[in-house]
């Protein structure tokens, strides 16, 4: 267990199941327990400004709630964004994947400037191609946006929110 929580620790960002198993040493059920005690122990400790939670991305250490308002001033300044970033982000983060197109298209102005600012803050990524003529770039928001969001959980196993509606469709016309 003092592996596990060492592992998290030093990773910074969350560590996957696999991973964790493969550093442990243990096979991923094993590890899977291990975390999930790991998790009661400092949830239950008042003692213990940690927290270890189970995001989409694995399994991370963070810092307690509590604790973490009293500390992001000093250790985590604000993301300052203007509102042309800010919209372009939230078309970004609704519509993933989505080109550049869609977005100023959705917004009615160029957006290539908004894109870069989020890119350079790594707050969006390139997600692949469209299949579209000139195959456009496809955008969608980073597990950083998500962690610092709380959208962790928002989308799981790797579907994105596009295939997700896509799916509930077919699953509803199919019924």
């Amino acid at each position: 267990m003092a592996l596990a929580e060492a592992l998290l620790f030093v990773a910074g960002e969350p560590v996957s199941l696999a991973t964790a198993a493969e550093v442990i040493g243990v096979s991923p059920a094993a590890a899977e327990t291990i975390l999930q005690e790991l998790a009661r122990r400092h949830a239950e400790n008042a003692a213990v400004g940690t927290e270890v939670r189970m995001t989409s991305g694995g399994w991370q250490l963070c810092t307690k709630a509590v604790y973490g308002e009293r500390l992001k001033a000093t250790y985590a300044p604000p993301l300052t964004l203007s509102n042309a970033a800010l919209e372009t982000l939230a078309i970004v983060a609704y519509r993933a994947p989505v080109t550049r197109a869609e977005i100023e298209q959705l917004r009615g102005v160029g957006s290539e400037r908004s894109i870069a600012t989020l890119l350079e803050r790594d707050m969006i990524m390139e997600c692949g191609r469209a299949a579209l003529p000139g195959r456009p770039i496809l955008y969608d928001v980073t597990p950083l946006f998500r962690r610092k969001t709380g959208w962790d959980n928002i989308v799981s196993d790797g579907e994105t929110d596009r295939e997700r509606t896509e799916n509930e469709g077919t699953t509803a016309k199919a019924d």
